[in-house]
């Protein structure tokens, strides 16, 4: 049997050149040769808004282009979801949104595009928590778990579904 490092040595001489190939072809493409559109797909000062602008603008100055933020928030991401699925897929149009976009087939049916199918994942930005608060009239009891922040619940775990049935009252 063969060593691993062995067969290696013996198949480097035809694969280096194809690799050296492709990134001398990769180095001379040139993008960005114009500005990028950024759009977010929530208001200006919301997290969603924030976060994108923060990695954005070093972006740009490091591809020597600028990175354009627009925002168009609004029933519930679709708005900027079209803007982005209806430009050419070049990649100088990019859409900045939370996970509120995949939610998107199950709240609008009809959406004007396919979120799956339309838009390709580039990258995570962030993650931030959901917090939920609501007055003490609601007879919501503070109760603290070892370990961890305080958790409100009222006499079961799923705090999911307690929280459903309790602000349905």
């Amino acid at each position: 049997m063969q060593r691993p490092s062995s067969v290696l040595l013996r198949i480097a001489p035809f694969v280096v050149p194809f690799v050296l190939v492709g990134t001398w072809h990769a180095g001379a493409q040139t993008w960005p040769t114009r500005p990028v559109h950024a759009i977010v797909a929530f208001a200006a000062g919301s997290a969603t808004d924030i976060v994108p602008r923060v990695v954005f603008e070093p972006l740009g100055a490091q591809l020597g282009q600028p990175i354009v933020v627009e925002n168009r928030g609004g029933a519930g991401t679709t708005i900027a979801g079209a803007v982005v699925a209806k430009a050419d897929p070049d990649g100088y149009t990019l859409l900045a949104t939370s996970s509120a976009h995949t939610l998107v087939p199950t709240v609008y049916p009809n959406a004007p595009y396919d979120t799956a199918a339309d838009f390709a994942a580039v990258v995570s930005l962030g993650s931030s928590p959901n917090v939920l608060v609501v007055s003490p009239a609601r007879g919501l009891n503070r109760e603290r778990i070892p370990g961890r922040r305080p958790v409100y619940r009222k006499q079961r775990p799923d705090i999911g579904a307690t929280m459903a049935k309790v602000l349905k009252k």
